[in-house]
């Protein structure tokens, strides 16, 4: 308290990961042989408790091996995560949203532009420096993965033009609680796939609410983890360079009384209509774009 009429208070807030990360499990027995990844994530969350109402699942493009559910539970869900090639937040409203690989190329906000941001007519305004970098240094060429059990045979993907010119980027070899080889082979093949070569990325951007109170205020508080976004760049003398960007991270900055500044980590987006096996509309050939 401040003499005589200001007052601080520091708040302090999690989200529900950290509620999930609270939860450890000495085991069990052995249970989910080719269970779907989507249907493991309810089986951990049920297993410690979460409401039905507060979980949005999809049903997952991976089936996983039998498990004990031991450790802590977001371990467990993280653990399925990577093996989907997925993506696990908790929502505003405290739901757990844990998505699909495929979500991403087929959800109405990943694949229609949310919003387009520049310095051009009808563009929202940006603020700032935009983030930019030719990704080097993410170059992954080689990925090296196999089962989670003991002698599981390793599965390696690599991109031979891309280590003969920037060396062996490796992250390791990881250990995937997937139900087959087979599924193995095409994870190791879709993770190399999407970064053996390295990129002119727009890694962030930021808006400032005041510039555009009605338009942006909506745009600073309802995108979400995925949303696609473009971001046009006009640098003096040359063409306005655009690019289209799923959002990864969201970061907000309030300044009494005025100033909220909201910066997006950016991804770079897909191009076409990625081909998805046994889908009826993205599943045609010479339609649909392959993603790996």
């Amino acid at each position: 308290h401040r003499y005589p009429d200001q007052a601080v208070i520091a708040v302090t807030a999690s989200d529900n990961l950290t509620t999930d990360g609270g939860y450890n499990s000495g085991g069990q027995a052995s249970t989910g042989a080719g269970q779907t990844s989507g249907a493991r994530v309810g089986a951990i969350l049920d297993l410690i408790g979460w409401p039905t109402g507060q979980r949005n699942i999809d049903t997952g493009t991976v089936t996983l091996a039998a498990t004990t559910f031991k450790g802590n539970a977001l371990d467990n869900l993280r653990d399925v995560t990577q093996a989907e090639v997925g993506q696990l937040w908790a929502q505003p409203d405290g739901t757990i949203r844990w998505r699909s690989r495929n979500d991403l190329y087929t959800a109405a906000a990943s694949i229609t532009v949310q919003g387009t941001f520049g310095s051009g007519l009808g563009e929202l305004p940006w603020v700032g420096t935009l983030g930019i970098s030719y990704n080097r240094s993410g170059v992954i060429n080689l990925i090296r993965a196999a089962r989670d059990e003991d002698g599981a045979t390793v599965f390696e993907s690599s991109d031979e033009a891309s280590r003969f010119r920037y060396g062996d980027r490796s992250p390791g070899q990881f250990a995937l609680p997937l139900d087959t080889d087979d599924e193995v082979a095409a994870w190791a093949d879709f993770v190399r796939a999407r970064d053996s070569l390295p990129k002119l990325l727009f890694t962030d951007v930021t808006i400032d609410v005041r510039a555009d109170e009605e338009a942006l205020y909506p745009q600073a508080l309802g995108r979400d983890f995925g949303d696609r976004i473009a971001v046009v760049r006009r640098p003096p003398g040359v063409s306005a360079d655009t690019r289209e960007a799923y959002i990864r991270g969201i970061h907000h900055t309030f300044e009494a009384p005025l100033q909220w500044l909201t910066r997006w980590e950016l991804e770079p987006a897909v191009s076409g209509s990625p081909f998805i096996l046994d889908d009826p509309v993205r599943g045609l050939l010479d339609n649909n774009v392959l993603i790996y």
